[in-house]
This record gives C-alpha cells, structure tokens and sequence, in this order.
C-alpha cells in the first residue's frame, strides 16, 4: 500500500539527495523523541454471520504507538489482529472508536468520520512481495516516490540508499525475477519504508520466506528500525518472531488485547494462563497458598508443596490470603534434573519424578517427567543424554522462578 508523502518528508528527501544516508542526514522518520504516531481508542468492530448473528473481531482495543516503537499483534488464527491492523490502514472500517495517525484523526465512529487508506499516512508490507515483474528493483522501490511527486533524480538516489540500507547494495537494475524470495522481501521492505510515513504496517511479512531466511530478516528488520527508528504495528502468530522484532508485544484473544507489555515481562511475568502458554512454554500447575511471610510463600500443588519467592499478580490479594487458589506456571529451562537423591542445591524445590520422554534437539533436551500424577516437562543443555525412560530423577525448581498467572479466589 503506498499513500501520500508529507511535504517535509518530500523536501528533506530531495535536499538529500546529493549524498548518501548519514547521521546528520537520515529520513525525518529515525527521531530520537518519544512522539505519539498512533492513537486507538475503544475501537470495536463486528462481522455479521448468515442469520444476523455477529461476532467482535476487535473488541474495544485501545492502544498507543511512539515513534521507536514496534508493536507486535500476537495471537492466533481468528484472534482479531489482522482486523486490527486492516481497521489501522483503512481497508475496513470499524463501527465505534477512534483512530488518531500523526495526530489526525482518520477514523471517528461518532461522527461517522472515514479517511480512505490513500490519505492515511502509513505504508504497509504483506506477505506477498507485491514486486510489479516489469520493473526493475530500482523502479519499484522509488515509486511511492514518484506518485508523490518526487523529482525523479531525488527519487532513483533514494532508492538506491534504502537497497543498501536492505542489503541490496548493486541491485537496482535488476528485476524482481532475477533474485531470491528473501531479497524480493528485502526490497518490498525498503518500498514499504522509502517514503517515510508516520506509522508502517506489517501485516506477516515473513511468513513467505524459508525458516533460515526467516531468521536472517528478522534480525535485519530490528536494525533498520534501531536505524531509523519508525513507529510499526507488526502482526505476527510466531511467538519467536514477535519477541525478536517487538519493542512490546500485544497478546491478543477474541478480539481484544489480553496482555500488552516489554517482551521479557511478559514471558517473565504473564498475567494469564492463555499468555503464559501462547508466550514460550510453560508448565501449568494448580494450587493453594497455604503460608505466607511477606517474602516466601509455600504453595500446595500437585507435585508437592512447594515454595516460591516475590510472587505477584494484579488478580492477587495484597496479603496472599491464605488458602487463596491460584494457577501458577514455571518455565521449562527453570526446572533441572538430578539424579534421584541429588541434593546439590538445598535452596531449589525438590520434587521426585520420573522420567516419560526423551526428546533430544541438539542444542537442548526436552525431558518430560511424571510427578504426583502430572507431566513436568524440563529442559537441559547439556549434549549428552543423562536421563533415560523410565529413570527415577530428582526435578529442581527454584523458588525464583514460580509465578502466578491466575486467581481464582
């Protein structure tokens, strides 16, 4: 999608044009500030089914977006986040909310106010390429230049400095059937950025490359953000994908956000069970507080009483009520294995179990152990097997490591 390019933008890319990216001398879009770009409030829309029935595909969403900032819409199929994301660029239009891009409002359900997608400044990248075949790499990057009224020698240097920005350096000449799937994606993204909008939409754009690939442009893209520093909403149902290209991370569920926050506080610290186990891998306990000291609690659990550190919810009583129920979650790479009897850490939670599956990955071992009824999975890093089925071990789980990811009174 290509929309209009501001005047300011326009004059600084053409004042630019004389020489290449510099510090002094990058798109306006790479600020240092913290400014508002994007503004959702309570934006709701429903689909109607056949018989009238209808269904909230976003269900009052409030979210804000600085410059420097990616936020990341994770969830699954039918959660709501390409919707969103589609409410955002204009190619559909919500029934209540408001939506505020650059300070200028582009959607007001209480006035009936719709700007269309060409007027909204926001570029946005999909998962297809969207290369036109004809022209060369050069022609396609430069073209939201060009409509915008670029002259058109400013335009072709822009392009070539936003190729080298992708790692293209060289490339402008050549036709899209010429390179690879991954450098077709890399020259969509310097298309999506060359015009400097306000916000920038990626809608999957990497789910059409191979997982090595993936890896490589994922890693690329945090770059030229860190370099450019544009505001982005990026929707995404890759949990790996989402932690490695977010600056925070929206978790959405039926249409509306579960949990927004820092990507190592929410996998540190879910406040629910569906994001403890949509975010990373988690083991899933139910229990009771049975003691608390202000500091140490002592949970009863499945697998044994055990006792946990700084734990923390917003569900959670101020002085963990004892015999509150809560559902609490530990991370596999925080449980270690030891042989049975092993007491090599007194501090840790020690539970006897006994070992069901062995999965070895290479780089690390999924053990899934049985422990007063329930599966515990573990995971170690060591690269050899230590632990065979059917091996009575001792599971460690340190008192750090627990948290609460739900209350239920």
């Amino acid at each position: 999608m290509f929309v209009k390019t501001p005047n300011v933008a326009k004059s600084t890319i053409e004042a630019s044009a004389a020489g290449p990216i510099a510090a002094e001398q990058k798109p306006a879009s790479s600020r240092t500030g913290k400014d508002l770009r994007l503004e959702i409030s309570a934006l709701k829309k429903d689909f109607v089914r056949s018989g009238g029935m209808r269904v909230p595909a976003v269900d009052d969403v409030t979210l804000e977006v600085h410059s420097g900032e990616i936020v990341v819409l994770l969830g699954p199929s039918g959660c709501g986040k390409s919707t969103l994301l589609r409410c955002i660029a204009g190619l559909e239009t919500p029934d209540t909310g408001t939506i505020r891009i650059a300070g200028e409002t582009v959607f007001a359900g209480a006035s009936k106010l719709v700007v269309p997608p060409e007027r909204r400044d926001i570029n946005m990248m999909f998962q297809s390429y969207a290369l036109w075949p004809h022209m060369t790499l050069e022609d396609n990057v430069s073209y939201p230049l060009r409509v915008a009224g670029v002259k058109a020698s400013a335009a072709r240097k822009r392009a070539e400095e936003y190729l080298d920005l992708v790692g293209l350096p060289g490339l402008g000449r050549q036709h899209p059937s010429n390179i690879s799937g991954g450098q077709q994606q890399r020259a969509a993204l310097a298309r999506t950025l060359i015009s400097e909008p306000a916000v920038v939409l990626f809608d999957e754009p990497l789910s059409n490359v191979d997982a090595k690939v993936r890896v490589q442009l994922r890693s690329e893209l945090a770059r030229i953000h860190r370099e450019l520093g544009f505001a982005a909403v990026y929707v995404t149902h890759d949990q790996v994908e989402a932690m490695g290209v977010g600056t925070s991370i929206a978790v959405m569920r039926g249409g509306h956000i579960a949990q927004l926050d820092h990507p190592v506080e929410l996998y540190e610290y879910p406040t629910s069970r569906y994001s403890a186990e949509f975010v990373g891998d988690a083991n899933i306990l139910e229990g009771r507080i049975i003691e608390d000291n202000g500091e140490v609690s002592v949970l009863s659990t499945p697998i044994g009483n055990l006792r946990a550190k700084g734990l923390r919810h917003p569900g959670l009583s101020s002085s963990k009520t004892e015999h509150e129920r809560v559902i609490v979650m530990v991370r596999p790479e925080y449980c270690t294995l030891a042989a049975a009897g092993d007491i090599s850490d007194p501090s840790a939670n020690r539970v006897p179990a006994v070992v069901e599956s062995v999965l070895y990955g290479g780089s690390r071992t999924e053990y899934s152990c049985r422990a007063g009824g329930q599966l515990i999975t573990a995971w170690a890093s060591e690269h050899v097997l230590r632990f065979k089925i059917g091996d009575q071990v001792m599971l460690g789980i340190s008192q750090d490591s627990l948290r609460i990811v739900d209350v239920e009174g």
